[in-house]
């Protein structure tokens, strides 16, 4: 994995990853509402149809088959997969420790990485969601 930080690009790159994912995401949005609202009220078998109409494919199960999943891995770069394979053993060894720890506490899932939990009252809170207007594909 190739990590960049953003204070040591040229303006220029910077206002071109700053504005990557801005694209054209809005033209897509109501589509995406309308699958979302279709497959609530009418369940996953819905997903077949699109399958046919996106992809021009009869799929006959949604269960993802053991050859497909041999198949991702030969076409999605090793460095991703390692990156999510850490992520999750990262995420679930501090979700393991709260189940234990009912009290404030610090963990570090690995070298460098600190996580903790504190409680307190707060009067107002101001929030920050990374990734803007991204949206992500995989």
């Amino acid at each position: 994995m190739k990590i960049i930080k953003l204070i040591n690009l040229s303006s220029k790159d910077r206002e071109r990853i700053i504005k990557r994912s801005a694209g054209n995401n809005q033209k897509i949005i109501p589509q995406v509402r309308k699958i979302m609202k279709n497959v609530r009220i009418k369940g996953d078998m819905v997903l077949f149809e699109y399958g046919r109409k996106y992809y021009g494919k009869n799929y006959s199960e949604l269960k993802v088959s053991k050859n497909e999943i041999k198949q991702a891995y030969r076409v999605v770069n090793r460095d991703f997969i390692n990156a999510i394979k850490q992520m999750i053993k990262n995420i679930s060894k501090v979700h393991q420790s709260q189940l234990r720890n009912k009290k404030d506490y610090t963990i570090q899932p690995e070298k460098g990485i600190k996580v903790w939990r504190e409680w307190r009252a707060i009067e107002k809170v101001g929030l920050y969601i990374p990734g803007g207007k991204a949206i992500y594909q995989f």
